[in-house]
């Protein structure tokens, strides 16, 4: 009876997890609304509280969210509203002077990989300084001539080094000029993401290439 009682406590427990996990396995949508001229985070050291609204979380999350913030660094506690139609709004609170790469640091603890700011979108990897944009610039190389046989059809790897060489060029310029300002235009993200899918779409072409 007891070993019955024990597997039903095992099933249970695992049940709950994976109900969880289902709440949980779309991320959140973290959107903070900044009408201040001063770009957030960069050029806003002295910011205390910061609002945001996120939808689609659960509570367990949310519960998550409040505890992380209790053990770090950067926050010295998140605060939630109740939720209304699945969106609530809430506020950081942080524990002293702050720049981007604090609040990357806690973003990344907090499993936010994008954010929306005035409903354009930051990914949380970019929130990178001035001075890395410009080393991540200085060190992109220059091809002389990327567009090679083959660079329009995609059932030729030129095409994927071409399309990714083209998104990388496209950033190589945001980093080395105005890289705050496109970050927060939703640009860098754009560009980012585009990167990513090409370079998904680049492997999946060397895998189908490689089995047959």
């Amino acid at each position: 009876m007891k070993i019955f009682l024990t597997f039903l406590a095992i099933v249970a427990t695992v049940n709950f997890s994976n109900t969880v996990f289902a709440q949980q396995k779309s991320e959140p949508v973290l959107k903070i609304q900044w009408d201040n001229t001063n770009y957030l985070f960069y050029n806003t050291p002295d910011i205390k509280k910061l609002d945001f609204t996120v939808t689609d979380i659960s509570d367990e999350l949310k519960e998550s969210w409040v505890e992380t913030a209790k053990k770090s660094s950067v926050l010295s506690k998140m605060e939630f509203s109740k939720t209304v139609k699945n969106s609530c709004s809430g506020i950081f609170i942080f524990s002293g002077n702050i720049d981007e790469k604090k609040v990357q640091q806690i973003f990344k603890e907090l499993g936010i990989s994008a954010f929306y700011v005035n409903d354009k979108k930051v990914l949380t990897e970019t929130l990178i300084t001035i001075k890395e944009a410009q080393e991540k610039a200085m060190s992109f190389v220059i091809q002389g001539t990327p567009a090679q046989p083959g660079y329009n059809d995609s059932n030729r790897i030129e095409y994927y080094n071409f399309q990714m060489y083209y998104f990388e060029s496209k950033l190589q310029y945001m980093w080395a000029n105005n890289y705050v300002h496109d970050l927060y235009e939703g640009y860098v993200a754009k560009m980012t993401d585009q990167l990513n899918l090409m370079t998904l779409k680049r492997n999946n072409f060397l895998k189908r290439n490689n089995h047959n």
